[in-house]
């Protein structure tokens, strides 16, 4: 696992633990269609930096 992305720091120093990069991209409360816009610009660009074949979107 290359990644993870989260709009959560719960986990940040479990996915320490095992060496796995976390990242935790800002979602502001306003403006939310926008800002829904950029986190997706975000995340595709972890994901292209990272050659990522599989994304898992888990509640």
């Amino acid at each position: 696992m290359p990644a993870i992305v989260s709009n959560h720091t719960d986990f940040y120093q479990l996915a320490a633990s095992y060496n796995i990069t976390f990242h935790h991209p800002p979602l502001a409360a306003r403006a939310l269609t926008q800002a829904k816009k950029v986190l997706k610009a975000r995340v595709m660009k972890i994901v292209e930096t990272n050659n990522i074949d599989l994304v898992m979107l888990v509640r």
